[in-house]
């Protein structure tokens, strides 16, 4: 029995020596993992936002390891493959950290991309498969649209401002948006058949496209254009290119693709042929442009000549003589330039006869006759090529002609508003047009177009069928989006709390809610009227200033609001009148306003402040005699801007006093990126201003060359911001404005003011009902 009994001391080193073997592998049936040389992150680059993400790493399968994931947004998982949700969008770094029971770790990272792509979905948005920016309001777009072309009875195309294009292969019944890297109005098209075609911006951009508008390559002309007189694009062949713009002409010998300018006043045939007045000789070039040939050469000096091309071997000159010996008169020549014919004119003035309109035979002109340059005109009208002329008029009324390749004329009296059709120059056909518009033949393919234009409201029509019928092809509307006062600034009020949840009270004073970034909207109450500020501060809680002048509260999404009644400070009483002019919220609980208090025969403007979401109200003074138009209160000082613009007081202990800085020029949206850097748009011009001291320095920041004006500035981060101007102006920082880039906006209104939620999703309102969104940072 004494053999068996273990001693204190042995059992101790029995232990020990267990405890040994089990360190180094041997006594224990279960081995420490190795942590492999090289984890990786398996995850997607990008995710929409309130969509589970699934992680998993190269480790995941083996055992004994433990899993610490650290997802970027204050989350954590302990799982090998767990799954996990965000809240919002942003870029986030996620970290895992892999560890053995021996105490080794391995860390690895990797970034996501949360996205709101749902709240753009299915819009037309600058940027290809929902990114961008893309159109939330009007829809499709609110760019104007400027022109409408058919190359058959089915297949169309229609241009707009900032590059819009769309196409139809149904006759306008439906249109799809085609996507061009243009930033100027398209105007003019021209296809050779349903594949091959090119259009023309207001700009000088030349798009061209070989598959029906799938894709669009962009060239510019060589010259800036300052406008769009006598402009137009003709293609001979799939090489041969002319462009007519600003009275220049343009040619390209390999499609669009380059383009070299043709000296003179020009015109183009159908087959290539350029006719160019050049100083006091006509001449004529086949090969675009490369060589001349002289055809016509005049002496003296002019007013001014002018040059109607009718056909490869037809053309008319018109020259308005100063001088007798100057040869003024109408000229015309039927065999290339080979020989010239005087027209006989009855009624000619020293200023020449002009030509309005030339059959494709040559025979009948439309033309007219100033006794002097700035005076009405006599119109008249010849069958015989200018051999005789039959008196139609007077005045600049008497009609409008308008022409196309194929020779035919269409004719609209403005005294009686008909409008009359020849394809043959002799016979006439009455035509209907679509009530107060203007008509054009489009083309070769028997249709006509009709344009209604009214204020902001823009209607194209086509008719299969020479008038019998119209069929409303196009229909923008903006109108309705036009202010009270007459100015197309926007009258919705807009604000979001997170990506998805925002408040509209658009411009009938409907208030609207959005649970879906904006994709969709809800009715929560009729009849709100036209309020001055709202402000959003949380998914159900939501201030406004109403039409009435009251500040107002709801808690239910917008349903029902109540006046605020904790606004009246202790000891006073505050007058019927009372008015909010002014009103701001950084969070559910600390908000500010600005009122207007009558009493007696004195007005006193009254600002104050709450901590606790409206429940009580404190009184902020500030050193007179400066007004203030805004405040932002910040983490570690208040800001507030004098009515001015030219002061900004700066409080380091919540409102209890105050500093006055005093601006280098008006600047307006002061906006905190971090605890400590101002920015602020200046009123005056096109600057970015940034302060690193509370408004005590100011600094320019460099932009890319702009001369637009900026209205509006907005951090999602220290990093991330943008600003907006005119023209549809959008730049984005994303290292904390040291560099800044464009982005495409797909409009040139001016933007007026953006909503910021995170580095994925905002929102930009501007002129005319204007509201973007993106949900992909603009990217």
């Amino acid at each position: 029995m004494r053999n068996s009994v273990i001693s204190t001391g042995m059992l101790a080193a029995l232990l020990s020596t267990a405890l040994l073997l089990a360190s180094c592998g041997g006594g224990n049936d279960q081995a420490v993992t190795a942590i492999p040389a090289s984890v990786s992150i398996a995850a997607p680059r990008s995710v929409e936002s309130a969509t589970a993400v699934q992680f998993g790493s190269s480790a995941g399968a083996l055992a004994g390891l433990k899993y610490q994931w650290d997802f970027g947004d204050g989350s954590s998982s302990n799982e090998a493959a767990p799954s996990h949700s965000y809240t919002r969008g942003g870029d986030f770094e996620v970290l895992l950290k892999v560890s053995n029971a021996a105490g080794e770790s391995r860390e690895t990272r990797t970034k996501l991309t949360i996205t709101n792509l749902a709240n753009v979905r299915g819009l037309e948005c600058s940027g290809p498969e929902n990114t961008g920016w893309c159109w939330q309001s009007p829809r499709p777009t609110g760019n104007a649209i400027a022109t409408v072309y058919f190359v058959d009875a089915s297949t169309g195309w229609r241009g707009g401002e900032a590059g819009d294009v769309f196409s139809t292969v149904d006759g306008g019944v439906t249109w799809q948006r085609q996507r061009s890297t243009a930033m100027g109005s398209i105007f003019r098209f021209k296809f050779l058949d349903r594949q091959t075609g090119w259009a023309l911006s207001s700009l000088g951009e030349v798009l061209r496209t070989g598959d029906g508008g799938k894709s669009w390559a962009v060239s510019a002309l060589p010259v800036a254009p300052v406008g769009q007189d006598a402009s137009d694009i003709e293609a001979t062949n799939a090489k041969a290119i002319y462009a007519k713009l600003d009275s220049k002409v343009f040619a390209s010998s390999d499609g669009g693709v380059t383009w070299r300018s043709i000296a003179g006043q020009a015109d183009v045939s159908p087959a290539g042929r350029v006719w160019t007045l050049q100083g006091n000789s006509l001449q004529v070039t086949d090969d675009g442009g490369l060589t001349f040939t002289s055809v016509l050469e005049f002496a003296g000096q002019t007013y001014g000549d002018t040059l109607l091309r009718v056909g490869e071997t037809r053309a008319v000159v018109v020259r308005r003589g100063k001088w007798a010996d100057s040869d003024p008169g109408t000229y015309t020549t039927i065999d290339g330039g080979k020989s010239w014919q005087k027209m006989v004119d009855g009624y000619f003035t020293p200023y020449g006869l002009q030509p309005a309109w030339v059959s494709a035979d040559g025979r009948v002109f439309v033309a007219y006759a100033a006794r002097q340059p700035e005076a009405e005109s006599n119109w008249y009208r010849s069958e015989d090529a200018g051999q005789h002329w039959t008196y139609m008029g007077s005045g600049t009324d008497v009609g409008r002609y308008s022409a196309t390749p194929a020779g035919t004329l269409l004719h609209h009296n403005a005294r009686s508003g008909v409008y009359e059709l020849s394809q043959d120059g002799w016979t006439w056909q009455a035509v209907r047009a679509c009530t107060d518009g203007v008509m054009r033949y489009a083309e070769k393919t028997g249709l006509l177009v009709c344009q209604r234009s009214m204020d902001l409201r823009t209607q194209f029509y086509l008719s299969k069928d020479m008038g019998k019928n119209w069929q409303l092809i196009v229909d923008v509307d903006r109108s309705n989006h036009q202010d009270i006062d007459g100015q197309n600034w926007p009258r919705s009020l807009l604000d979001f709390s997170d990506a998805k949840h925002g408040f509209l009270i658009d411009a009938s004073g409907n208030g609207r809610s959005t649970a879906d970034g904006g994709a969709t909207w809800q009715l929560k109450a009729a009849g709100l009227g036209r309020g001055s500020w709202l402000r959003l501060v949380g998914n159900r809680t939501a201030w406004m200033i109403n039409a009435q002048g009251k500040l107002v509260k709801s808690i239910d999404g917008g349903e029902t609001w109540i006046e605020n009644d904790g606004a009246t400070y202790i000891g006073e009483k505050n007058s019927p009148k009372v008015s909010y002019v002014a009103l701001g919220f950084e969070n559910e609980a600390l908000g500010w306003y600005r009122r207007i208090n009558p009493n007696g025969d004195y007005m006193f403007t009254q600002y104050g402040v709450t901590r606790d979401g409206g429940l009580s109200w404190e009184r902020v003074s500030f050193p007179l005699p400066y007004y203030v138009a805004s405040m932002r209160l910040g983490s570690k000082a208040w800001l507030a801007l004098s009515d001015g613009a030219q002061e900004l007081l700066v409080s380091t202990d919540n409102g209890k006093t105050w500093v006055v800085n005093r601006n280098p020029e008006e600047i307006r949206a002061p906006v905190f990126s971090d605890d400590a850097t101002i920015w602020a748009v200046s009123s005056a011009g096109s600057r970015l201003l940034k302060s690193e001291d509370f408004g005590a320095h100011w600094s320019e920041v460099s932009l890319p060359a702009t001369s637009r004006i900026l209205t509006d500035v907005k951090f999602a981060n220290a990093k991330v911001g943008w600003v907006v101007g005119d023209s549809g102006l959008i730049l984005k920082t994303q290292d904390g404005g040291k560099t800044w880039q464009q982005q495409a906006s797909g409009t040139k209104l001016m933007l007026t003011s953006i909503c910021v939620v995170d580095t994925q999703t905002a929102w930009v309102m501007g002129r005319e009902g204007v509201v973007l969104a993106t949900g992909t940072g603009g990217d």
